[in-house]
């Protein structure tokens, strides 16, 4: 099978590929941006070349794709010209608009695959929903989908959060690298958590936490839409603490930290975990 697999820029989208292309046997062909995406071997279509500051150009895509985005044309056109020439049998995109919206004008079956689907895909109610309208509203773009796919470990819950008609379930691959671009050293130190998890949010990391039975302390921040998601589900399931930008109020930290210490959390797994590369 040939697969054309559009990654975004959300942080763990590179983690989630490398994943897919370690376990999968099929023939699969990226569009990726390289900012993101420079630890892979070979990134077949680079996203970031479409970029522009052409006026005009929104309007020629529209009449490819039926909707305006504004990219380079020509650069589009050649893209969409190799992709329709290559005629993958699916496209599967992680919160990828490019590649969504080219799959739709060449008729490709779509697969949409992302943590951010928890916004759209799950019933669930919050005081900060109000805080990812942009993530929802680009949600729209995979409309389309096949099949949607909710990258979240939460799934695998005794009391998982209900889905909505026509999304799954799929699971995280595992993770549980350290910490980076956040100075967390004294808050660790600080913290002492001993048995409990220590992670920024992202979904390889809380599902690693979570079948290790591990309370979680989550650091999420508001500027990392996966992990910032994350945070407010492990509060409201009673999975552990969030803790946010912790580094920019230690006293509010250590005030929340000394609660979430003396509380038991108890939750657990009765599902099989279902990874992507065995969906396909």
């Amino acid at each position: 099978m040939k697969i054309l697999y559009g990654a975004g820029n959300l942080n763990g989208s590179n983690v989630r590929l490398s994943h897919f292309l370690r376990y999968t046997s099929h023939d699969v062909r990226i569009a990726a941006f390289y900012n993101n995406h420079e630890c892979l071997e070979i990134i077949h279509w680079t996203l970031d070349a479409l970029s522009t500051s052409k006026g005009g150009q929104s309007f020629k895509i529209k009449e490819i794709i039926g909707v305006p985005i504004k990219l380079d044309y020509e650069k589009f056109e050649m893209m969409v010209t190799d992709i329709s020439e290559w005629n993958p049998d699916i496209v599967i995109s992680d919160f990828e608009p490019i590649c969504a919206h080219i799959s739709g004008a060449l008729e490709i079956p779509l697969i949409s695959c992302s943590p951010l689907h928890l916004l759209d895909g799950v019933y669930w109610k919050s005081p900060k929903r109000h805080l990812f309208s942009n993530e929802s509203q680009h949600l729209k773009a995979f409309e389309r989908a096949s099949q949607r796919l909710v990258y979240s470990p939460f799934g695998l819950l005794d009391n998982a959060p209900k889905l909505k008609p026509g999304f799954d379930w799929i699971t995280p691959y595992p993770d549980h690298t350290v910490i980076h671009d956040r100075n967390l050293n004294s808050i660790q130190s600080l913290l002492k958590l001993n048995d409990s998890g220590f992670n920024v949010g992202d979904s390889g990391n809380i599902y690693h936490d979570m079948v290790h039975e591990k309370k979680m302390c989550v650091f999420d921040s508001p500027y990392e839409s996966e992990c910032a998601i994350n945070g407010v589900f492990v509060d409201a399931l009673g999975l552990g603490v969030s803790l946010g930008q912790a580094e920019l109020n230690m006293s509010y930290a250590k005030s929340k930290l000394d609660k979430f210490l003396l509380k038991n959390f108890n939750y657990s797994l009765n599902k099989e975990p279902e990874f992507l590369h065995k969906r396909i």
